[in-house]
């Protein structure tokens, strides 16, 4: 696990600890970084803080999207709530293929001619309905979404904000209509 200080110097000072030619930045303490960025009438104190991350346990099962089989595989709750998804079945390993073989042909002529190489399968996960809400009302909207990966084509992750209130004991977790209630102890957080 990545200590506070390491975090917060890669984060604010990079490798070496400069920035542009008028920038300078400085770890104060293992928590507190002075960030000048040139501006002539300020500077920036910046504090890191470490969010512990629960995990929800989620049940295995998968719900179908315009013919392609979806499964939740994980639901995580620190600044945002993360839902982890992925393709499966037949329609999935088919489509992966085809990526894997359009792929290979991109790295053979593609690459060397500036072509954009193939979209990630996952990126049609962008479309699935997704909705999280909880037993107290909050009313979550999506922040962010990340499509494939190498070694990961079918993962996608959607990003909700705010973070739940601690007091929430329960999340319905919403997948192309399909409902997940997902609860855990007041202690996960």
């Amino acid at each position: 696990m990545t200590n506070l200080e390491s975090a917060t110097s890669a984060i604010v000072l990079g490798t070496d600890g400069r920035g542009g030619e008028d920038q300078w930045r400085a770890l104060l303490s293992e928590d507190t970084a002075h960030v000048d960025l040139g501006d002539p009438d300020q500077v920036f104190l910046v504090h890191v803080v470490a969010v512990p991350r629960a995990r929800v346990p989620v049940e295995g099962s998968t719900v179908e999207f315009e013919g392609l089989e979806l499964r939740l595989v994980s639901v995580a709750v620190d600044n945002f709530v993360t839902l982890e998804l992925e393709g499966v079945g037949p329609l999935a390993a088919e489509r992966r293929s085809a990526y894997e073989a359009e792929w290979r042909a991109w790295t053979e002529t593609g690459a060397q001619t500036g072509e954009a190489p193939p979209s990630w399968p996952a990126e049609v996960l962008a479309q699935v309905p997704l909705t999280v809400n909880d037993d107290r009302g909050t009313q979550y909207q999506l922040n962010s979404g990340e499509a494939g990966g190498t070694g990961t084509p079918w993962r996608y992750l959607a990003r909700f904000r705010p973070a739940p209130p601690s007091t929430v004991r329960e999340l319905v977790v919403s997948v192309a209509g399909f409902e997940h209630r997902l609860t855990w102890t007041p202690d996960a957080f």
